[in-house]
């Protein structure tokens, strides 16, 4: 299954990447890695999150304060954000307009 990233939730991963390369390049790589670990494990499993505002879904990145909000398309994982554990709770839910 093809994972699809908004663009909005595309330069959410940029934007987060970048804010851990300025601190540290060796914890962007490991956001990176785990970000991409996870994307594998929803190809695999993608009904194994909650649903957080059916139909979608929140799925933690280990040991980062990042979820990756999606839903299970026919053909692909349509990623919404990569939500900031911290931040405005729910922010996203005006990008579910229109998307199914």
């Amino acid at each position: 299954m093809k994972i699809r990233y908004l663009p909005e939730a595309d330069g959410e991963l940029e934007e987060a990447v970048a804010y851990y390369h300025a601190r540290n390049p060796q914890a962007a790589k490991r956001f990176d890695a785990a970000v991409r670990h996870e994307e594998r494990h929803l190809q695999n499993h993608p009904y194994s999150a909650a649903a957080t505002l059916a139909p979608w879904r929140a799925w933690p990145i280990p040991h980062f304060p990042y979820s990756l909000i999606y839903r299970v398309a026919r053909q692909a994982l349509i990623v919404v954000a990569l939500a900031h554990h911290s931040r405005r709770p729910g922010y996203w839910a005006d990008r579910l307009q229109g998307i199914h």
